[in-house]
């Protein structure tokens, strides 16, 4: 259940950006050692089955490489890992993973702008304890796949029209996943407010067409899919709240509708709020509170939470993080969110669950890791994660977990 470990990301962008002026690319290698206690997040008080093993380590072996490269008025960016996945004890989970993404700012001598960015990610898939796939034992695979495109009108005025398209797409190599494999299409239209310094107000439309291509299975290789709509008014802001404060929040009045699993239909407020303070230079403070249905919750990216394969009808959170540089080569970070899910039946009702099955659970996670960066082209670090999860309802599982991991990077300008 190897993912690029998010330190070692945000050590690389620190340490390239401290050598911007050097070279617009880089290229390395990392290695990274991991303790699971819990890999298959088995729920509290089952058996461990036959022939796999709770916990593991793994080991982790990539190769690194970006670019960053001004040209005028634009700018073209790409990053690329190739991993190679190994575990000591569940060998059936061995596997080789990338993460892909390139992308172009561009501007005109006038007041047009923009960007396109697209991505391309494949990793085992992070096991989910629950009742309507129940327990995954074997090889998962996700593949996901991103491109999404902005163009902005008004670069240098208060006021910035802007309009963009994003399409996801997301599949398994489990066939107990068919059913969750999804697309979508989201729409967006609005008009930014800039009155003064890095204070900003928007207002836009949004509106996000998607399917479920193989929801349900008819037999004889076809399947039945569910289409879904998603419509909604954004309001957002960006504020500077003194020298040291920061507060960037999104509410979207909306509402969902599917086809076929309208137990998931939901209509009401999503959004998040971000409070970000940095009292002094080497200590920044980040409280993010955030409410999505599931769809957009997993896509979110989330920093504190390790990743869960999540289709409930809506997540809250609550997040706090915590980054201090202790020296010039010794960083310090930690993080605490809980998050709940209102869960609904997701997939086609069977005779174990009804269509109206539902509950909800609540999974606190706590991080903290080191890093020591001893030349600008090596970072070393370790970092500890607990996992805690409650539940209510027929639809989750309680389980614990911890991990423990250690890693190393070297890359060259």
């Amino acid at each position: 259940m190897q993912r690029n470990p998010s330190w070692l990301a945000v050590m690389l962008l620190v340490a390239g950006a401290a050598q911007a002026q050097t070279s617009p690319w880089y290229i390395g290698a990392a290695q990274t050692f991991t303790q699971e206690s819990n890999i298959y997040r088995l729920a509290d008080g089952v058996a461990t089955p036959a022939g796999v093993n709770k916990s593991d380590t793994v080991s982790s072996t990539a190769l690194l490489a970006g670019l960053d490269q001004p040209i005028s008025r634009q700018r073209l960016y790409g990053t690329a890992t190739l991993r190679a996945n190994k575990y000591k004890n569940n060998d059936v989970l061995d596997n080789e993973s990338y993460a892909l993404n390139a992308g172009l700012d561009w501007a005109t001598v006038e007041r047009l702008s923009g960007n396109f960015d697209l991505s391309a990610d494949r990793s085992l898939a992070f096991f989910n304890t629950d009742t309507e796939i129940g327990l995954l034992t074997t090889k998962n695979v996700e593949n996901s796949r991103r491109f999404a495109g902005t163009v902005r009108m008004g670069v240098v005025t208060q006021y910035t029209a802007e309009a963009s398209v994003e399409h996801r797409e997301v599949d398994y190599s489990a066939a107990e996943y068919a059913a969750r494999e999804n697309r979508q299409t989201t729409a967006t239209l609005g008009l930014r407010w800039r009155p003064r310094g890095t204070n900003v107000f928007g207002l836009g439309l949004r509106h996000t067409s998607g399917k479920y291509p193989r929801f349900r299975d008819l037999g004889n290789g076809t399947f039945e899919s569910d289409g879904f709509t998603r419509t909604g008014v954004d309001l957002s802001t960006g504020l500077e709240v003194g020298g040291a404060s920061r507060i960037d929040a999104r509410v979207t009045l909306g509402r969902t509708r599917y086809d076929e699993a309208t137990q998931r239909d939901f209509s009401g407020v999503t959004g998040y709020a971000a409070w970000t303070w940095k009292p002094g230079a080497k200590l920044q403070l980040v409280t993010r509170l955030s409410r999505d249905d599931g769809q957009n919750s997993y896509f979110s990216g989330n920093p504190f939470l390790n990743g869960i394969i999540d289709y409930s009808r809506t997540t809250s959170a609550l997040g706090v993080s915590a980054d201090y540089a202790a020296t010039a080569k010794i960083r310090l970070k930690t993080g605490l969110r809980v998050a709940r899910r209102d869960l609904v039946r997701t997939l086609p009702a069977n005779s174990v669950l009804g269509s109206d099955a539902s509950g909800s659970d609540t999974s606190t996670e706590f991080n903290f890791g080191a890093t020591w960066e001893p030349t600008r082209s090596v970072v070393l670090g370790c970092d500890l994660g607990v996992e805690k999860r409650s539940v209510s309802g027929d639809l989750s599982l309680p389980y614990g977990a911890r991990r423990f991991g250690c890693y190393g990077q070297i890359f060259l300008r």
